[in-house]
Protein backbone atom coordinates (compact mmCIF):
# COMPACT_ATOMS: atom_id res chain seq x y z
CA UNK A 1 0.00 0.00 0.00
CA UNK A 2 1.02 3.61 -0.22
CA UNK A 3 2.32 5.39 2.86
CA UNK A 4 2.98 9.51 3.71
CA UNK A 5 6.17 9.70 5.78
CA UNK A 6 6.85 13.23 7.46
CA UNK A 7 10.20 14.31 8.87
CA UNK A 8 10.62 17.37 11.01
CA UNK A 9 13.75 19.20 11.95
CA UNK A 10 13.51 21.50 14.72
CA UNK A 11 15.87 24.23 15.96
CA UNK A 12 16.71 26.59 18.29
CA UNK A 13 17.65 30.11 16.74
CA UNK A 14 17.98 32.51 19.65
CA UNK A 15 18.93 32.66 23.08
CA UNK A 16 15.32 33.47 24.29
CA UNK A 17 14.86 29.96 22.98
CA UNK A 18 12.55 30.39 19.85
CA UNK A 19 12.73 28.14 16.85
CA UNK A 20 12.30 27.27 13.86
CA UNK A 21 11.02 24.38 12.28
CA UNK A 22 11.13 22.46 8.60
CA UNK A 23 8.85 19.67 7.48
CA UNK A 24 9.34 17.24 4.13
CA UNK A 25 6.90 14.74 3.48
CA UNK A 26 7.33 11.77 1.45
CA UNK A 27 5.27 8.98 -0.01
CA UNK A 28 6.17 5.29 0.10
CA UNK A 29 5.20 2.46 -1.61
CA UNK A 30 5.82 -0.78 -0.08
CA UNK A 31 4.93 -3.61 -2.10
CA UNK A 32 4.02 -6.90 -0.77
CA UNK A 33 6.62 -9.82 -1.07
CA UNK A 34 6.43 -12.21 -3.20
CA UNK A 35 5.94 -15.78 -1.76
CA UNK A 36 6.80 -18.62 -3.43
CA UNK A 37 6.11 -22.04 -3.29
CA UNK A 38 7.30 -25.16 -4.51
CA UNK A 39 4.69 -27.91 -5.54
CA UNK A 40 6.04 -31.79 -7.16
CA UNK A 41 7.55 -34.84 -5.56
CA UNK A 42 10.07 -34.87 -2.55
CA UNK A 43 10.70 -38.33 -2.69
CA UNK A 44 12.06 -39.81 -5.95
CA UNK A 45 13.58 -42.62 -7.60
CA UNK A 46 17.27 -41.85 -8.82
CA UNK A 47 17.20 -41.49 -12.29
CA UNK A 48 13.51 -40.10 -12.21
CA UNK A 49 12.92 -37.19 -14.06
CA UNK A 50 10.15 -35.15 -12.39
CA UNK A 51 8.60 -31.09 -13.02
CA UNK A 52 8.23 -28.81 -9.82
CA UNK A 53 6.51 -25.84 -10.29
CA UNK A 54 5.28 -22.46 -8.58
CA UNK A 55 2.30 -20.25 -8.70
CA UNK A 56 2.98 -17.54 -11.79
CA UNK A 57 2.19 -13.84 -11.40
CA UNK A 58 2.45 -11.41 -14.41
CA UNK A 59 5.31 -9.31 -14.43
CA UNK A 60 7.03 -11.63 -11.82
CA UNK A 61 10.34 -13.60 -13.08
CA UNK A 62 11.52 -16.82 -11.60
CA UNK A 63 14.78 -18.67 -10.72
CA UNK A 64 15.60 -22.24 -10.07
CA UNK A 65 18.26 -24.21 -8.43
CA UNK A 66 19.13 -27.54 -7.95
CA UNK A 67 21.97 -27.00 -5.43
CA UNK A 68 22.52 -30.93 -4.97
CA UNK A 69 21.62 -34.28 -6.01
CA UNK A 70 20.40 -32.86 -9.94
CA UNK A 71 20.26 -31.13 -13.02
CA UNK A 72 17.62 -28.87 -14.66
CA UNK A 73 16.77 -29.84 -17.78
CA UNK A 74 14.42 -27.39 -18.82
CA UNK A 75 11.97 -24.62 -17.82
CA UNK A 76 9.29 -23.26 -19.28
CA UNK A 77 8.08 -19.67 -21.10
CA UNK A 78 6.78 -18.08 -17.77
CA UNK A 79 9.88 -19.36 -16.23
CA UNK A 80 7.91 -20.62 -12.79
CA UNK A 81 8.12 -24.36 -14.02
CA UNK A 82 11.45 -26.57 -14.54
CA UNK A 83 11.86 -30.35 -15.02
CA UNK A 84 14.90 -31.86 -13.11
CA UNK A 85 16.76 -35.24 -13.43
CA UNK A 86 17.67 -36.93 -10.50
CA UNK A 87 21.03 -38.56 -9.40
CA UNK A 88 22.36 -41.17 -7.75
CA UNK A 89 20.22 -42.26 -4.47
CA UNK A 90 20.97 -39.80 -1.15
CA UNK A 91 19.16 -35.95 -0.73
CA UNK A 92 19.04 -32.81 -3.20
CA UNK A 93 17.52 -29.32 -2.61
CA UNK A 94 15.78 -27.38 -4.99
CA UNK A 95 15.37 -23.58 -4.74
CA UNK A 96 13.32 -21.02 -6.55
CA UNK A 97 13.66 -17.28 -6.02
CA UNK A 98 10.53 -14.94 -7.72
CA UNK A 99 11.25 -11.40 -8.45
CA UNK A 100 8.85 -8.36 -8.37
CA UNK A 101 10.50 -5.91 -10.67
CA UNK A 102 13.05 -4.17 -10.00
CA UNK A 103 14.94 -5.89 -6.66
CA UNK A 104 11.62 -7.00 -4.49
CA UNK A 105 12.41 -11.32 -4.29
CA UNK A 106 11.77 -14.20 -2.01
CA UNK A 107 12.71 -17.33 -2.02
CA UNK A 108 11.52 -21.32 -0.93
CA UNK A 109 13.89 -24.16 -1.17
CA UNK A 110 12.55 -27.61 -0.41
CA UNK A 111 14.67 -30.94 0.41
CA UNK A 112 14.22 -33.97 -1.56
CA UNK A 113 14.65 -37.59 -0.83
CA UNK A 114 16.02 -39.58 -3.79
CA UNK A 115 15.49 -43.40 -3.08
CA UNK A 116 17.44 -46.53 -4.29
CA UNK A 117 16.21 -48.22 -7.48
CA UNK A 118 15.38 -51.59 -6.31
CA UNK A 119 17.66 -54.32 -7.78
CA UNK A 120 15.01 -57.78 -8.09
CA UNK A 121 18.11 -60.49 -7.81
CA UNK A 122 16.81 -63.80 -8.60
CA UNK A 123 13.40 -65.68 -8.61
CA UNK A 124 11.79 -68.53 -9.57
CA UNK A 125 8.52 -68.97 -11.22
CA UNK A 126 7.01 -72.24 -12.01
CA UNK A 127 6.66 -72.74 -15.86
CA UNK A 128 3.20 -75.16 -15.59
CA UNK A 129 0.93 -75.71 -12.88
CA UNK A 130 -1.78 -78.48 -12.41
CA UNK A 131 -5.40 -76.94 -13.11
CA UNK A 132 -6.91 -75.09 -10.15
CA UNK A 133 -3.70 -75.54 -8.47
CA UNK A 134 -2.10 -72.30 -6.89
CA UNK A 135 1.55 -71.34 -8.23
CA UNK A 136 4.49 -70.47 -6.30
CA UNK A 137 7.15 -67.48 -7.04
CA UNK A 138 10.43 -67.94 -4.74
CA UNK A 139 12.24 -65.15 -4.07
CA UNK A 140 15.64 -66.42 -3.18
CA UNK A 141 17.73 -64.31 -0.58
CA UNK A 142 15.42 -61.73 -0.48
CA UNK A 143 16.50 -57.62 0.68
CA UNK A 144 14.72 -56.51 3.80
CA UNK A 145 14.40 -52.99 2.48
CA UNK A 146 12.07 -54.19 -0.45
CA UNK A 147 8.80 -55.01 -0.72
CA UNK A 148 7.91 -57.77 -3.44
CA UNK A 149 4.91 -57.50 -5.45
CA UNK A 150 3.47 -60.19 -8.14
CA UNK A 151 0.96 -58.36 -10.81
CA UNK A 152 -0.56 -59.07 -13.79
CA UNK A 153 2.15 -58.44 -16.54
CA UNK A 154 -0.60 -56.39 -19.24
CA UNK A 155 -2.57 -54.73 -15.74
CA UNK A 156 -0.04 -54.11 -12.72
CA UNK A 157 -3.10 -53.10 -10.58
CA UNK A 158 -4.07 -56.85 -10.13
CA UNK A 159 -2.03 -57.86 -7.60
CA UNK A 160 -1.89 -61.86 -7.19
CA UNK A 161 0.37 -61.48 -3.90
CA UNK A 162 3.18 -59.87 -2.25
CA UNK A 163 5.72 -60.33 0.30
CA UNK A 164 8.25 -58.15 2.81
CA UNK A 165 12.04 -58.69 2.48
CA UNK A 166 13.73 -59.98 5.36
CA UNK A 167 17.10 -61.55 3.56
CA UNK A 168 15.61 -65.48 3.58
CA UNK A 169 14.23 -67.04 0.53
CA UNK A 170 10.55 -65.82 0.35
CA UNK A 171 7.40 -67.82 -0.98
CA UNK A 172 4.81 -65.73 -2.24
CA UNK A 173 1.65 -67.95 -3.21
CA UNK A 174 -0.81 -67.03 -6.32
CA UNK A 175 -4.31 -67.55 -6.59
CA UNK A 176 -5.57 -70.40 -8.13
CA UNK A 177 -5.12 -70.68 -11.73
CA UNK A 178 -7.54 -71.65 -14.34
CA UNK A 179 -5.79 -70.73 -17.57
CA UNK A 180 -2.85 -69.56 -18.42
CA UNK A 181 -1.29 -66.79 -16.75
CA UNK A 182 1.51 -64.24 -17.71
CA UNK A 183 2.82 -62.61 -14.62
CA UNK A 184 5.64 -59.71 -13.59
CA UNK A 185 7.48 -59.85 -10.88
CA UNK A 186 8.25 -56.54 -9.04
CA UNK A 187 10.77 -54.85 -6.09
CA UNK A 188 9.90 -51.53 -4.83
CA UNK A 189 11.60 -49.38 -2.11
CA UNK A 190 9.23 -46.13 -1.20
CA UNK A 191 7.75 -46.75 -4.29
CA UNK A 192 10.75 -47.15 -6.70
CA UNK A 193 9.56 -50.17 -8.72
CA UNK A 194 11.83 -52.40 -10.87
CA UNK A 195 9.73 -55.14 -13.34
CA UNK A 196 11.08 -58.24 -14.27
CA UNK A 197 10.63 -60.13 -17.21
CA UNK A 198 7.16 -61.35 -17.93
CA UNK A 199 6.72 -65.05 -16.83
CA UNK A 200 4.14 -67.25 -18.57
CA UNK A 201 2.78 -70.12 -16.19
CA UNK A 202 1.12 -72.46 -18.35
CA UNK A 203 -1.86 -74.46 -16.88
CA UNK A 204 -2.40 -77.97 -17.45
CA UNK A 205 -5.47 -80.32 -17.41
CA UNK A 206 -6.05 -82.34 -14.44
CA UNK A 207 -5.17 -86.22 -15.72
CA UNK A 208 -7.28 -88.08 -16.01
CA UNK A 209 -8.35 -91.29 -13.96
Amino acid sequence: GEYRLKVTNTYNTTDDGSTCSASKIMTVNVQEKPAPRIVGDLAVCEGETKTYSTTYVTGHTYVWEVESGGTILSTNANGNECTVLWGSSGTGTIKVTETKLPSNSAYVSETVYINETATLGAIVVPEEVCYNTRGKVSIIASNSALQYVVCNASDESVIYGSANGDGTDKIINLNALTENTTVKVKAQNEGCAVPSNDYTISVSDNPGI
